[in-house]
């Protein structure tokens, strides 16, 4: 991120909005009117979420459920790549789960489909 907040990524979009990396690190995209978008954080450290960012898998995961996610439940891709939005490759789990559950699962589908291919 730079002194203007997040930064555009190549040409990807989302929904027809440009895609940035935004806090953490995680593809995001602004959509001020959203009513998940983050609010500014008054005071907040350097890097403090933009107004109006929403990160792209909690926006996906949210609609996967019907609701907003709380902020105790994370998202965890299945295959580790944060720019697979795919519902089918998050998973909501509490913050306090390990991801390592989620890599294995992932590693045990990708050794079937292998298998199946052969």
């Amino acid at each position: 991120m730079g002194l203007r907040g997040p930064q555009p990524r190549h040409d990807a979009t989302f929904r027809g909005r440009p895609v940035v990396v935004g806090p953490g690190g995680f593809p995001s995209i602004r959509w001020p009117e959203h009513p998940l978008a983050r609010e500014l954080a008054t005071g907040g450290p350097p890097g403090a979420p933009e107004r109006g960012v929403i990160n792209i898998h909690r926006l996906v995961a949210s609609e996967m459920h019907g609701r907003a996610l709380t902020r105790k439940e994370h998202v965890r891709w299945r295959d580790g790549d944060v720019w697979n939005w795919d519902p089918s490759n998050l998973v909501v789990a509490r913050a306090d789960e390990p991801l390592a559950k989620y890599q294995q699962a992932a590693q045990r589908a990708a050794a079937r489909g292998a298998r199946k291919r052969q």
